[in-house]
């Protein structure tokens, strides 16, 4: 894939670097782009992630970023996502859990550009999430915002605290599911973000 064609992500990421005093996402990008599966396209305003579930029947599961007021959001969604497919090679429904969490981003943000993100602002989509949807997505999206907050300070170097206070009810013990067990764990996309960023040898 062409890096050059896509510009407007860079300066975004740029931004970001600028303020947070990393560049890993920056210089991550030209890998990422080339590493894109070849059934993505990444320009695109509507993403087809079907091809992410081999084994399920349905051919389409579009994620339309033209539903994000914020631009700048949009385009770092796109490269947190492109991240999480080189990187962890999620499900379809995986990657739109991700997707709707970062709208509520777009929603609280509005015009303001993404590099002037606090922690703060994942509160108040907490809180917008906390208000809008049962309390089961409401905690999924929140800890799907928190590590997206994880990541993109350890991409960026911009100090975001955010943890989310909404829970799932679950089980406990004998009695609890895998995905309840697995709530209590680091979420995938900290740990491989933290290998990698420790991999870099001008890191060390």
């Amino acid at each position: 894939m062409n890096v050059a064609r896509f510009r407007g992500v860079q300066d975004v990421v740029a931004d970001l670097s600028r303020v947070g005093g990393s560049d890993a996402l920056l210089q991550s990008l030209p890998r990422l782009f080339a590493e894109a599966p070849d059934w993505l396209d990444y320009e695109a305003s509507t993403w087809n992630v079907a091809p992410l579930n081999k084994q399920a029947r349905s051919k389409i599961s579009r994620l339309d970023f033209a539903r994000y007021g914020n631009g700048d959001v949009g385009e770092v969604c796109k490269v947190y996502l492109l991240w999480s497919i080189v990187e962890m090679g999620p499900s379809a429904k995986s990657l739109r859990l991700k997707y709707d969490a970062m709208k509520s981003l777009s929603d609280v943000l509005q015009a303001r550009p993404l590099a002037a993100i606090r922690t703060e602002d994942f509160h108040v989509a907490e809180a917008l999430l906390a208000k809008s949807y049962a309390k089961g997505t409401a905690a999924r999206w929140a800890g799907s915002l928190q590590t997206f907050a994880t990541w993109l300070a350890l991409h960026t170097g911009i100090p975001l605290t955010y943890k989310s206070r909404l829970r799932v009810p679950v089980a406990h013990g004998s009695r609890a599911s895998d995905a309840a067990r697995a709530e209590k764990l680091p979420p995938d996309e900290v740990i491989a973000a933290v290998v990698e960023l420790w991999a870099r040898d001008d890191l060390r």
